[in-house]
């Protein structure tokens, strides 16, 4: 508990939403790989559930990962 307060007092989110925004992070660069699937980049990027990838990227980033996959690699 004392590391969980130090940690969300330093970092402003709590160690489970910093592990996420990593692992979003990372995705968001597999993604700039047109030929890169989705589940790969799922799994690749520390998620054992594809779905539940896609719901939390979504929650993240305002669109799904084949949106932003899209739209990066159109731009």
């Amino acid at each position: 508990t004392s590391f969980y307060r130090y940690f969300k007092r330093e970092m402003g989110m709590s160690p489970i939403e910093y592990i996420l925004n990593e692992k979003i992070k990372y995705a968001k660069k597999l993604l700039s790989n047109p030929n890169m699937q989705i589940n790969e980049v799922s799994y690749a990027s520390g998620f054992e559930d594809c779905n539940y990838f896609i719901r939390i990227f979504k929650k993240y980033e305002g669109v799904t990962p084949k949106q932003y996959q899209l739209m990066n690699y159109n731009s």
